[in-house]
């Protein structure tokens, strides 16, 4: 993916949008980059009123499916300290604040997202991971640079599996039923 490594590493880091059908694979490559580009500390969780998420002196990640109703005011009281507030710890002008699952993010509270990141382009950068693009309101996937990952191909899959799996005690039929699995989870799972 070297769109998405010349981004992060540009001098100006644009906002980013990344869909596919495999979430997990898109987390694991972006927060790959991020530790190549910038040297962060490790993530540490932070629980704030039922509200979970992890932070480095780089980034933040919050999951979108730990939000509901009930929290969404004290998500954005949480979303508007780190925007507002300098980072002392890093060498960047900007902080990174990550959404994780956000096809599950109502269109109104998108509304809201799209105005914070207008209105702070200068102090943060957002990067949205979804599994259903459409799920997007116009106006955000507009500010935003939009990376699709595709599927696994077939011999990215073998690859994979070669990396994890002792294949010599394994009949060639292995290989063929997992040309049906679409997860990388799943094969990284098998050894």
């Amino acid at each position: 993916m070297n769109i998405l490594k010349n981004a992060i590493q540009s001098k100006n880091v644009p906002n980013i949008i990344l869909y596919g059908c495999d979430k997990n694979s898109q987390k694991e490559k972006l927060y790959d980059l991020l530790k190549e580009s910038y040297n962060h500390s490790e993530k540490i969780l932070i629980n704030e009123k039922d509200i979970k998420y992890y932070k480095t002196d780089i980034y933040y990640i919050f999951n979108m499916s730990n939000i509901v109703t009930k929290n969404i005011d004290f998500f954005f009281t949480i979303i508007d300290k780190i925007i507002k507030t300098s980072n002392h710890f890093s060498n960047l002008k900007y902080k990174i604040i990550i959404f994780e699952n956000f096809e599950l993010i109502k269109q109104s509270i998108q509304n809201i997202l799209r105005v914070k990141i207008e209105k702070y382009r200068i102090t943060t950068i957002f990067f949205l991971i979804t599994s259903n693009i459409g799920s997007i309101i116009q106006p955000l996937k507009s500010r935003c640079l939009c990376i699709r990952f595709p599927l696994l191909t077939k011999k990215e899959k073998r690859d994979l599996i070669k990396t994890k799996i002792n294949y010599k005690e394994l009949d060639s039929n292995f290989y063929d039923k997992l040309y049906e699995i679409d997860d990388t989870n799943v094969i990284l799972s098998l050894d």
